[in-house]
């Protein structure tokens, strides 16, 4: 069981550092605001409701939307707190996530993300010395029953440093949590400015995403709720094919990583191809030298994933 959990902490640490990478190498993107509250609630409301958790949303002064920078970062910071806001509830509990808009000016906007919980709380030792820390829990209390912070807030504390934000953490053992992000925006002043360049809607589409790294899991499910693709998530080639023999027709494309356990992409590929022949799957792949096996994939695509290469496979093959 060690040589386990260490070979799963090394895995995480070298996704770490391929975060610190696409970080340093993040191009700029358009977003609204308004956008992405609503994706993020409509994730959060399914989980809270088989929680018996009430989840209350606040928008505070919030004038400017239309703002330059990286959704994508922001969202996955908001989900990492609510996920930990949700585990880390009581029944019939509560969590309210406000949204404030605390400055501007011609160039740029400043907000205040905050999430409050009626959690099992945290004591301010644990939070000076193990919050951020990866892999750390809260000992002596409810929270064992969960499987701590995990990556969760040391990712979040990475991504909001990248940012130039600031994150402020307030707790009581038994009482609940409040954690508070600020960050800045440059503000979209742009008339012509597209805050969906893709046009695609796959609401009718059912996609089969294969992967078992989290955060490329995370990622490209992202871009595809994006355009608003049904999305069935599996870890590995074996649940991938057996989810293609469960309804052979059920899936208009299947993103097949390569590097699984128990069965990878290729081996899955060519059992998919055997339930059905024409279904097309598209390979995702981190090696450069991976060479794509042309008879059992449609297509593939490098990882990490970028948003217009995936946009250009959907339209190719879906939309």
């Amino acid at each position: 069981m060690r040589k386990k959990i260490e070979k799963r902490k090394s895995k995480n640490w070298g996704d770490m550092d391929k975060l610190d990478d696409s970080l340093n190498k993040m191009e700029v993107l358009t977003k609204h605001l308004n956008e992405l509250v609503e994706e993020l609630n409509s994730l959060i409301d399914a989980q809270v409701s088989l929680q018996n958790i009430t989840y209350h949303k606040h928008m505070e002064n919030v004038v400017h939307t239309h703002l330059i920078g990286d959704a994508l970062q922001l969202r996955r910071i908001l989900v990492n707190l609510l996920t930990n806001a949700i585990k880390c509830n009581k029944s019939n509990g509560t969590i309210d996530t406000y949204v404030r808009e605390i400055s501007s000016d011609d160039s740029k906007v400043t907000f205040e993300f905050e999430i409050k919980d009626t959690g099992i709380g945290m004591s301010e030792d644990y939070i000076e010395n193990h919050l951020f820390t990866p892999f750390s829990q809260v000992k002596q209390d409810a929270r064992t029953r969960y499987e701590g912070t995990g990556l969760g807030m040391s990712i979040v504390k990475g991504l909001v440093d990248k940012l130039g934000g600031s994150i402020e953490v307030k707790s009581e053992v038994g009482v609940g949590t409040q954690i508070k992000v600020i960050l800045a925006y440059q503000l979209d002043t742009s008339n012509t400015a597209k805050q969906d360049t893709s046009k695609l809607d796959l609401k009718d589409k059912r996609i089969l995403l294969v992967e078992d790294n989290e955060i490329n899991m995370e990622v490209a499910e992202f871009y595809l709720n994006a355009v608003h693709a049904n999305v069935d998530k599996v870890w590995n080639g074996l649940e991938a094919v057996e989810k293609v023999k469960e309804q052979p027709n059920k899936y208009s494309l299947i993103l097949m990583d390569i590097m699984m356990p128990k069965m990878n992409g290729d081996e899955a590929a060519k059992c998919i191809r055997k339930i059905h022949p024409s279904i097309p799957i598209v390979a995702m792949s981190a090696q450069s030298e991976y060479s794509m096996n042309q008879t059992i994939m449609n297509d593939s695509i490098s990882k990490p994933i970028d948003e217009q290469k995936l946009n250009h496979i959907l339209s190719k093959y879906v939309a």
